[in-house]
């Protein structure tokens, strides 16, 4: 009795399952697929932002050297973000020092 619901269920997906050259089911994909890479780089964007607002409010209430070592920090972190999340560019950078 279930098989026959199965196969019966199984029909009308397939049925109503888009084409698989079908343009705009593959534009609706790759639109979905950038809104989310879209909304994820925001994301990382407003929390390293929030962190480097955080760091430079502690930093100045201490005041003194902590500014500077809260620099320091904030300056070393971006530039691990960025060696890690573009690794091909930033050795084409070094290569060209190195030259």
């Amino acid at each position: 009795m279930t098989e026959d619901a199965d196969e019966r269920i199984g029909e009308l997906l397939r049925s109503d399952a888009p084409g698989a050259l079908d343009p705009l089911f593959r534009l609706s994909v790759m639109e979905r697929r950038e809104r989310k890479r879209f909304r994820n780089r925001s994301l990382q964007v407003l929390a390293g932002g929030l962190a480097v607002v955080v760091v430079a409010m502690v930093g100045m209430a201490i005041g003194g050297q902590a500014l500077d070592a809260a620099g320091f920090l904030v300056f070393t972190g971006l530039a691990g973000v960025v060696y890690f999340r573009r690794p091909p560019q930033i050795e084409q950078i070094l290569r060209r020092f190195r030259s």
